[in-house]
């Protein structure tokens, strides 16, 4: 998936070539690095590689990231499912006549999935994650570094497949062992067969 928030400013060659990199990986997937109610068959190995950039400014603040993003799961049984993700992240933040350049890992997550229940046409998994601690450091020495906490996820996933599309589901929390806040997600989508 490629998040873009124009306008670029003039001049801004290396988020130009980082853009061209992150369309044409978005355009050579078919699917998005997250985990599915439809988990692995034993042995088979799924791994998607995926580029993001983002942009958000205000007046007198702008930060971007670009990120690279590896994603695998890979079958035990027929049930199980395990796997994790990385993401490598290159931020650049300006604030008040300060800029900055930061990179680190920024998303980073382990889980083992389980099919609780398969009919015909639907499936409903349980999913544990564990999302180690993430940080970035400043290239220049600005600031101290950064990121997210270690934490612990619980999600109940869903799908539903149809002659053309699928549907696929999940609500989950996310259980901080530090600062950050805790969360609740709600994810739910179709996407054509």
């Amino acid at each position: 998936m490629v998040h873009i928030i124009f306008p670029w400013k003039k001049g801004d060659a290396l988020h130009l070539c980082l853009l061209v990199l992150g369309l044409s990986s978005f355009l050579s997937l078919t699917v998005t690095a997250n985990a599915s109610p439809w988990g692995q068959q034993p042995l088979a190995i799924l791994n998607i590689a995926r580029a993001d950039i983002f942009r958000a400014a205000a007046e007198d603040r702008e930060f971007i990231q670009t990120s690279f993003q590896n994603y695998t799961e890979v079958g035990v049984t027929s049930q199980i499912t395990v796997g994790g993700k990385i993401a490598y992240g290159i931020q650049s933040v300006a604030f008040e006549n300060t800029d900055d350049v930061r990179d680190g890992v920024v998303d980073a997550e382990l889980f083992a999935q389980r099919v609780m229940y398969r009919g015909e046409g639907s499936i409903f998994s349980a999913k544990a994650s564990y999302y180690p601690s993430t940080g970035t450091q400043s290239a220049f020495g600005l600031n101290t570094p950064s990121g997210r906490d270690s934490a612990m996820g619980a999600h109940l996933l869903f799908g539903k497949g149809f002659e053309r599309s699928f549907l696929a589901s999940s609500v989950g929390v996310i259980k901080s062992f530090g600062q950050d806040a805790d969360l609740k997600r709600l994810i739910g989508g179709t996407l054509p067969r």
